[in-house]
């Protein structure tokens, strides 16, 4: 998986890496999170590397919500988020607008970047396709 260049830094405490259990403990999970913390200078919670089982998604949303920067990565690969991504990026934003909250979609090779704008959920939401979001490429 090629990495995407950038020559800028997140700068923040603890960056949260919002993804779907479908995605937990694959070989593209460690190469997204290895870049997440390639370009975030604080800590990244990885929810199944550092949280493991926790009761409740709610526990990990409040976990979420606590973060400087948060990077999505749903089970789609785009705009389309599972519950559990929806529920921890719903926690984390405030208001209708988000902020420090990135979008990520793996490409073959290539990670992109996104800056999520809006959060919203779908009027009959399922498991797989709960919520979506608004974005903007990060260039």
């Amino acid at each position: 998986m090629k990495r995407r260049k950038m020559n800028f830094k997140f700068s923040g405490d603890m960056a949260y890496f919002s993804h779907s259990k479908s995605l937990f403990n694959t070989a593209e999970e460690k190469l997204v999170y290895e870049f997440i913390k390639k370009h975030f200078d604080g800590n990244v919670i990885c929810p199944n590397k550092h949280l493991g089982e926790l009761t409740d998604k709610s526990d990990y949303a409040k976990i979420a919500s606590n973060a400087d920067y948060i990077f999505v990565w749903s089970e789609s690969n785009h705009s389309e988020l599972t519950k559990g991504c929806y529920i921890e990026l719903d926690s984390f934003v405030s208001g209708e607008i988000a902020n420090n909250a990135i979008l990520i979609e793996v490409n073959g090779d290539t990670i992109n970047l996104r800056d999520i704008v809006t959060i919203h959920k779908f009027d009959e939401p399922n498991y797989f396709e709960y919520g979506w979001v608004e974005s903007v490429s990060i260039d």
